[in-house]
């Protein structure tokens, strides 16, 4: 293993691939997927998992490493198997160790097979694809008072329905279980495009994006473009385009009576008593020292708080209300210092460090995406960790800055 040195060519060790490439179609497919059982991981994954075994084993014989990530959940991975699994092994607890590294040998495969160019077209056909699902959907819900029930492609079991809102379509989220999921999808593409200059394009997302009504989207939405604005936009004419269309945006979506919901939720949300924002902080600080240190391992933040009802005025009202399983919700950043402890929560904050100061600077924007998602939304080692993982280094030039990669080789001798 060695550090991978810089090179005074374009492409140099990291050569960009011409031809399509599996992951160029895929991975705007893979969160879709992912919200499909299958066995114990999910359809996307199981897709992944098989293309990039297949990958490796037949087509390559190196792996590109993102040292940072790598050691994150290495880290991450050893506490839980010292600490929390090696008295307690079971399918479940075999799975919480294994999705992780597989999620980073995936990463692994294939970050440097990203061409952006052609990811940004399969991207923006599928995203036109849910933006009209979306579209049909808030027509139908805000005009015609019919609900908007999420759209499916594969069945669902009848235990997952709750993901789904039980399919009450109580709000627009086209293929998705929730607005949140659709908003999610759709901000890296945003980015992409405002990075192209695609500024009508980047309109109708951000408008899509509005409708499903997603108070986290909404506002990260209104990061890309501010600090689009002021970082990236060079030229009088790219700038004063940004601008109005920005202010457009924001008349229409504070004059127009559809975005009320949004503006109430927004303008309620309560940043001391939120479940995405600041309960997990809460919780983690009731630990003692020793959980503080290690954490308490995953799968069993709900048996801690609902063992310490005391603690937690606010579990109550979930309890009453039926949805007792919010109670094990946590999001990246304080789900990271809850099930594996400090160490893991310093190591993740000096991860994004290093991918800001030696990734690709042409994507900040949307490394400021995936650190504030990671705050707003659980992002721990699950598949929305995979797919910004994925998006954000595979559209990274790894040849401006490669301190942040190591190339692993195994050379097999042949007979």
């Amino acid at each position: 293993m060695k550090d991978i040195q810089g090179s005074n060519e374009l492409y140099g060790d990291f050569k960009r691939r011409q031809r399509f490439g599996f992951i160029n179609w895929f991975l705007p497919m893979y969160y879709i997927l992912a919200q499909y059982s299958f066995i114990i991981a999910n359809v996307g994954v199981v897709i992944m998992i098989i293309a990039a075994l297949y990958k490796y084993l037949i087509y390559r014989k190196k792996l590109i490493i993102h040292k940072w990530v790598a050691l994150f959940t290495g880290y991450c991975m050893l506490v839980q198997l010292i600490f929390h699994t090696i008295q307690n092994f079971s399918m479940t607890t075999i799975n919480n160790l294994a999705m992780p590294i597989l999620f980073l040998f995936i990463i692994c495969v294939f970050s440097d097979d990203i061409n952006e160019n052609n990811l940004f077209k399969t991207y923006s056909i599928i995203g036109i694809i849910v933006m009209g699902a979306i579209f049909f959907q808030s027509i139908n819900y805000y005009f015609l008072d019919k609900p908007a029930v999420p759209i499916t492609i594969l069945p669902v079991g009848l235990d997952e329905f709750h993901y789904w809102g039980y399919f009450q379509g109580s709000r627009p989220s086209s293929f998705f279980t929730e607005p949140q999921a659709f908003a999610s999808y759709m901000v890296p593409l945003l980015f992409l495009s405002l990075k192209r200059k695609r500024m009508i394009f980047a309109a109708v997302i951000t408008l899509s994006i509005m409708l499903s009504t997603s108070s986290q989207g909404i506002l990260i939405t209104v990061i890309i473009w501010t600090v689009f604005l002021v970082l990236q936009a060079k030229g009088f004419r790219t700038r004063f385009s940004t601008l109005v269309l920005a202010a457009g945006i924001a008349y229409l979506f504070f004059s127009t009576s559809i975005f009320e919901y949004s503006i109430n939720k927004i303008e309620t949300i309560n940043v001391l008593n939120n479940i995405r924002i600041s309960r997990g902080f809460e919780i983690y600080w009731t630990f003692d020292v020793w959980n503080k240190i290690i954490g308490i391992g995953t799968g069993n933040l709900f048996n801690y708080v609902y063992s310490n009802l005391n603690l937690f005025d606010w579990a109550y009202d979930y309890i009453r209300g039926g949805s007792m399983h919010l109670l094990g919700y946590y999001t990246g950043v304080s789900g990271t210092l809850i099930i594996y402890g400090l160490g893991a929560g310093l190591l993740l904050l000096f991860m994004f460090y290093k991918m800001g100061r030696y990734d690709d600077r042409s994507n900040f924007i949307f490394l400021i995406v995936f650190i504030v998602a990671f705050f707003a939304q659980n992002m721990l080692f699950n598949d929305w960790f995979l797919f910004y993982s994925l998006l954000y280094l595979g559209v990274c030039n790894k040849n401006v800055y490669n301190r942040n990669y190591l190339k692993l080789s195994f050379k097999v001798k042949t007979i």
